[in-house]
């Protein structure tokens, strides 16, 4: 099976406002969805390329975290 599209990618931030204003503001990506988590964790924010179908997931925590999403915030 060969890999034919990539639809998204995750990238962990320690703030998650900070991050869409970096790319919305100073590389000009277009926000594209901003939806709170049910539990309170971190809300599911994503960000792409105006025109482009590729979006790019700004999700709170650190690589190597092993915990649960409802965890993620404490």
């Amino acid at each position: 099976m060969l890999l034919k599209k990539v639809v998204y990618v995750t990238q962990f931030v320690t703030n998650q406002d900070q991050a869409l204003d970096f790319y919305t503001r100073l590389l000009d990506f277009e926000k594209r969805a901003d939806n709170p988590t049910p539990d309170g964790g971190p809300r599911f924010l994503t960000v792409g390329v105006r025109g482009e179908e590729f979006q790019h997931v700004l999700w709170r925590g650190s690589p190597g975290e092993a915990r649960h999403s409802k965890d993620a915030c404490r």
